[in-house]
């Protein structure tokens, strides 16, 4: 295989640490294929400086891409590694290319770059994603990779670095004139460039607090220029010395001579200077970030690179702490042993083979890239990228990188670019104006977008309205259902866009609605966002909801909030959709929140493309909106019952409701009742406690359900009565949090009916709260979460037919208890294993079982732990069925 390697973008002195990266690479990759043919393509700027073997050729060019292009076809190269990205178009097929990508400084800090060099790298680094592969020399370089390009084509590859090996490497002394510029004293050494994230003034700050405490020291920085002489004008201090640019062979020596290497760089994708110092046996003091903590591992002292009292404090204890210089030395000659010397070629040189052999795209075979400077000319009418009139025009670096995004997508997606899926359910508007606005009135060219009109099943002549209004690339999906959200779902099942677009058939967008989304997305680099929502309607309900939506939605769209997914105009990569299971239909409206949990939840940052504008239809009634608030609340509350999970109270938080839930149960009051009678025939028992189940036992459930209806009724009188103003609007989000908490309240009440799936083995903090009552909070114990019961305590159980063996796992923190237990009123036999298994094990007969859930009550003499004032009975760690 005729392999090309393009060394053209390297500099010795100017390219910083990729240079021995790549001279130590191409010299293994070298020795393990004698049988590939290997052309290395150069100009007067830089050569390799070590003999090269036969099959390797040294093929300098001029300068531009026609003569690299006639090197490389007269070379008859096959695949050609280049390395470092560049921007310059070539003939040469991209899905051959191989192209080593150092880090991505100027995607991370845009800012500690020059524009211009930010703008070159936009379009060098978009070029070489869309190559075969890009190698990376460490997993943090290349999380950062898949973090920027997500739907890059080129395979991005980790290529360890070898050890540095420089003893080999750079034999012999360095020149007498070389050695005089040596300090005589104890020094620090800080080889690296003088770029911005190389931290340079913080590092003087530090050394300054150093050096008044130890001012025979000499700090020295190589390889430096950029601000750094700048830096040393403005505050001169004669401890510093800026040697500049070193040859390999004095480096070695003022590694040899140094007291430490101090690494305080702020961006790194490697750190190569790291294992210097390790091969050298000298102490490391770095940062603690990007890559730096994977390279030194535990053999270096990490600190935080931006404070410089703490870089002087880690200087401090490497002059103070002879044992620490000597453990950091013998850990870092540890960790560099470990290192495979030719891992790092082998996979160079597998990358290299697979690239190769890969067929190349007709579309590639003699066409440019399509980063040039046709692209950047019709970029405006491609996308409209950049805005007009009073608006801020978007910056070369983001416009650049924009375009790279936008013609990946367009040159690899088969399919439209976004599929909008428009559910018929509430139907509050015009339905037919609304579709229409999707279909016909959008200025994003209509090849780019589908239209899923998905139809619930209800109303047959709004549908045949719709119809007319569709286009060619437009369908009707029939979903029957009762949930607004499941027509979501399958919609999304059956859309072929890059993007999912969700709206209503009460909601419709502005012209510019999906191309300023896709504007957005483009541009922010978001897997979705939100738009944003102006509402329509006079009636007092849907003035009151806009209000209270423009209230919530100010909190929900800042950058931080996890919630910025509202389903009435919002749009989702399908890719990222699909891979966190979808919407979930069957939770109806709660659907919307999870699905944005989920997404937050697994890394994707949502963002608000306020430019991209819904109109949405509000409710025209308190009636309408009671309902919508009840199936939200119901919906919940179902989530919460058959998907408990501890990590979403993290996002939903715990209504006092739910907490409480299974206290407001009129069958457990009856349970309860029925225990306590027993109880205090035997003369224990209390009371007080009889007394309060009695109106539940009389009343059932309407003893909860009524008192807070007749709240609901007086605040909605109260609201209407108000005139318009903020006090109102408090009212009337006091009355929804009310109508939430009332529709939770009737869920909680009606728990018995539910049809809750039999568990073998449940953990605590898996078991919903309503069935629980009479348990203290959660705690932990030995990093496992418990709870503690209440001398009277309740367990709804979803158990199958048949006898069953119940086992309550206690753990060792209880002593043992004189206990009851009762199964639907009825008492059972109970094992108290406290001593042996640590359970309290139940068996439920046959004979004492009723229809739906079983109510397991346990009793005992209250104790209290010293300084403790619960009244407690046993600990519940979990919920085991042996049979």
């Amino acid at each position: 295989m005729n392999v090309g390697i393009d060394l053209r973008p390297l500099d010795a002195s100017q390219s910083g640490g990729i240079v021995p990266l790549i001279e130590q690479l191409t010299s293994e990759v070298f020795a393990l294929a004698p049988t590939h043919r290997f052309i290395v393509f150069t100009n007067t700027g830089y050569r390799l400086p070590f003999a090269l073997p036969t099959h390797v050729t040294m093929c300098e060019v001029a300068d531009g891409s026609a003569a690299f292009d006639a090197g490389l076809e007269g070379a008859k190269t096959e695949v050609l590694l280049r390395a470092y990205p560049t921007d310059e178009p070539i003939d040469f097929p991209a899905a051959r290319e191989v192209t080593f990508v150092p880090d991505l400084l100027h995607m991370d800090r845009p800012d500690w770059l020059p524009p211009e060099v930010v703008t070159r790298r936009v379009v060098a680094f978009g070029r070489a994603m869309s190559g075969g592969a890009v190698l990376a020399p460490s997993l943090h370089a290349i999380g950062r990779i898949r973090a920027h390009f997500p739907t890059a084509h080129a395979t991005p590859l980790l290529v360890t670095p070898p050890p540095p090996r420089l003893r080999e490497r750079f034999i012999g002394s360095p020149h007498s004139e070389e050695a005089a510029r040596i300090p005589h004293g104890p020094f620090f050494i800080y080889p690296a460039r003088g770029w911005p994230h190389k931290n340079h003034a913080v590092l003087l700050r530090a050394w300054s607090r150093f050096h008044e405490l130890h001012p025979q020291y000499t700090l020295v920085l190589t390889g430096t220029g950029g601000r750094v002489p700048e830096l040393l004008a403005a505050s001169p201090n004669s401890s510093v010395r800026d040697l500049g640019y070193v040859s390999p062979r004095l480096l070695v020596e003022l590694y040899r001579r140094a007291t430490g290497l101090v690494f305080p760089s702020l961006h790194e994708g490697y750190g190569l200077p790291i294992l210097e110092a390790f091969e050298i046996g000298i102490p490391v003091v770095c940062g603690n970030s990007t890559s730096l903590p994977e390279v030194g591992g535990d053999a270096v002292l990490g600190v935080d690179a931006s404070d410089d009292a703490a870089i002087a404090s880690a200087l401090e204890r490497i002059v103070a702490e002879p044992d620490l210089r000597t453990s950091l030395v013998s850990r870092g000659r540890e960790r560099l042993a470990d290192y495979d010397s030719t891992a790092g070629a082998k996979a160079l040189l597998k990358a290299l083979e697979d690239v190769g052999a890969r067929a190349i795209p007709t579309e590639q075979l003699r066409v440019r890239s399509s980063v040039t400077a046709e692209l950047l000319a019709t970029s405006e009418t491609q996308l409209r990228l950049v805005t007009q009139g009073e608006e801020t025009t978007l910056d070369t670096t983001r416009l650049l990188s924009a375009i790279l995004r936008y013609d990946r997508l367009v040159t690899s997606q088969t399919g439209p670019l976004v599929t909008v899926v428009v559910t018929m359910g509430d139907q509050r508007g015009d339905t037919a104006r609304c579709v229409r606005a999707w279909t016909q009135e959008q200025t994003l060219p209509r090849h780019k977008y589908e239209v899923i009109v998905a139809f619930d099943g209800k109303n047959w002549p709004d549908l045949e309205r719709v119809k007319q209004v569709l286009g060619p690339l437009d369908r009707v999906l029939h979903v029957p259902t009762d949930s607004e959200s499941e027509p979501w779902a399958q919609g999304a099942t059956h859309a072929r866009g890059y993007w999912l677009y969700f709206a209503e058939a009460h909601s419709y967008g502005e012209s510019e609605c999906l191309e300023e989304m896709v504007r957005y997305l483009i541009t922010e680099g978001r897997p979705g966002a939100s738009s944003r929502s102006l509402g329509l309607g006079e009636k007092l309900s849907g003035r009151l909801e806009e209000q209270m939506f423009e209230r919530v939605s100010a909190i929900r769209t800042e950058d931080s909030h996890w919630s910025k997914l509202f389903l009435r105009g919002a749009a989702i990569e399908r890719e990222a959709y699909l891979r966190v299971g979808g919407i979930q239909g069957k939770y109806r409206r709660f659907a919307e929140p999870l699905l944005a949990a989920r997404l937050h939840r697994a890394g994707y940052r949502l963002g608000h493309a306020r430019r991209s504008i819904v109109r949405h239809w509000n409710t025209n009634s308190f009636a309408q909106l009671e309902d919508h608030i009840r199936d939200y609340a119901t919906s919940e509350s179902a989530f919460r019952l058959y998907e408990p999970e501890p990590e979403s109270e993290a996002y939903f938080g715990m209504p006092p409701e739910w907490e409480c839930g299974g206290q407001t149960d009129p069958v457990l009051s009856r349970m309860e009742a029925r225990v306590l009678l027993q109880t205090l025939i035997r003369g224990q028992g209390s009371v007080q406690q009889l007394l309060q189940d009695l109106p539940a036992c009389l009343l059932g459930e309407r003893r909860w359900r009524w008192p807070a209806a007749l709240k609901r009724v007086l605040r909605k009188i109260r609201i209407h009565l108000m005139s318009e103003g903020t006090e109102r609007t408090n009212a009337f989000a006091a009355w929804w949090q009310r109508a939430a908490a009332g529709a939770r309240l009737d869920f909680v009440t009606r728990l018995d009916g539910e049809s809750i799936e039999p568990r073998d083995d449940v953990a605590i903090d898996h078991i919903p709260a309503p069935l629980l009552a009479h348990f203290h909070p959660l705690e932990q114990y030995e990093g496992r979460p418990f709870r503690w019961s209440k001398p009277v305590s309740h367990i709804k159980l979803a158990l199958p037919p048949g006898k069953q063996v119940v086992e309550l796992r206690t753990r060792e923190l209880r002593p043992k208890l004189t206990l009851r237990a009762f199964v639907n009123g009825r008492r059972v036999a109970v094992e108290d294993r406290s001593l042996s298994e640590q359970v309290i094990r139940v068996t439920v007969r046959e004979e004492v079982r009723r229809t739906g859930l079983q109510y397991l009550t346990l009793t005992c003499r209250p104790w209290w732990f010293k300084g403790d004032s619960r009244r407690l009975g046993f600990p519940l760690f979990g919920i085991l069925r042996l049979t």
